[in-house]
């Protein structure tokens, strides 16, 4: 009996056990081997969009495959552009070579389009040749690349800056503009960043109130952390060198009873934070991240993380971190500004991550 050809889909909610276990055996091969635990509700990492769509590829035995797009307003060139997020593009060992990732990508581009998308766009972990050739193949060009700082969660040395505060009600008017003048001349920039920001944070699942700080009355600086944890948890499979030779340096320092860092062990789910924000005066955003470091070990994560283009590296980060990177591949679907998209420094949205 010939074998059924593999055929896409809109993903319900009944699928979610299913897309929770396809995405748990389908890591991202690169440097590192890196998992995820999207446990309980897969769905949640799609919810901070203005729309968005999971697609399934069905074959014979099941869910082969999957693919989500999440649409946006963004800034490219000074001009709102339709953004298309490409993400959580996983295809199962057992149908892999028989074209589904391509299927996948045309059936996400095609909704794309419908929806009057202007131009896709994905992050690829560093070195994950399988899913660089899947996007090449599909039309998708490397526009830039972006480093990722991912630092232990901490008590920092020393006081607390008695400037800082909790974002109060009459602050949110001002963090838009802060945001917005401190990525001038970034592409990628939310393009609700000046007017609608608190909805945009509020909206983000697992961010509690209380952690967005801002420095200074009327307020000079804002950085906040969201707690990633309920939408899903990395997990390291396989640890490069260097992370393996700082695994190893951790536990003899604290056995020898002096403070080190936890490196995640292989194999066990990982609890982090992104930073959201990290705009204004400059001088101020060195307490606010290390406040967001100690807020981060009081909400016992394990890590924080802060995405950048590699051309605009963050002043204000301080302290040991292990760095990795991502490609951003893109496809503009007609003329326009996203054509030029990798020619400015490009900004990082936390809830593309």
């Amino acid at each position: 009996m010939a074998r059924a050809e593999p055929t896409v889909r809109p993903a319900g909610r009944d699928d979610n056990q299913a897309l929770q276990e396809l995405i748990f055996r389908s890591p991202q091969a690169g440097r590192i081997l890196l998992g995820w635990d999207r446990s309980p509700d897969f769905f949640a990492r799609a919810a901070p969009y203005d729309e968005s769509r999971v697609f399934v590829i069905d074959d014979e035995a099941g869910i082969a495959g999957t693919v989500a797009c999440g649409l946006k307003w963004v800034l490219v060139q000074g001009e709102r552009q339709r953004a298309a997020y490409i993400f959580d593009l996983a295809v199962d060992a057992r149908a892999r070579r028989r074209g589904c990732a391509g299927l996948l990508l045309a059936e996400a581009e095609a909704w794309a389009r419908e929806q009057g998308g202007d131009f896709l766009y994905a992050h690829v972990l560093g070195g994950n040749r399988a899913g660089l050739g899947s996007f090449a193949a599909a039309g998708y060009q490397e526009a830039a690349r972006l480093t990722s700082l991912t630092f232990p969660a901490r008590v920092p040395g020393g006081a607390q800056d008695d400037r800082i505060r909790a974002v109060e009600e009459e602050d949110w008017a001002a963090l838009g503009r802060l945001v917005h003048q401190g990525y001038q001349g970034h592409d990628l920039l939310r393009a609700e960043s000046l007017e609608g920001l608190r909805a945009l944070w509020e909206g983000l699942p697992g961010l509690q109130a209380g952690q967005v700080w801002v420095v200074g009355r009327p307020a000079t600086a804002v950085l906040g952390l969201w707690d990633y944890s309920s939408v899903g948890r990395a997990i390291l499979l396989r640890l490069p060198p260097e992370l393996r030779a700082l695994a190893a340096l951790s536990r003899l320092l604290r056995r020898l009873g002096l403070r080190a860092p936890r490196v995640p062990r292989p194999g066990v789910p990982v609890r982090y934070g992104l930073l959201l924000g990290a705009a204004g005066e400059a001088e101020a955003l060195p307490a606010l991240f290390r406040r967001a470091l100690a807020q981060a070990r009081e909400l016992r994560l394990d890590t924080v993380l802060w995405f950048h283009d590699r051309r605009t590296p963050p002043s204000w980060a301080q302290g040991q971190s292990f760095t990795g990177w991502y490609h951003l591949m893109a496809k503009a679907l007609h003329p326009g500004p996203a054509a030029t998209l990798g020619e400015r420094p490009l900004w990082v949205d936390p809830i593309d991550l």
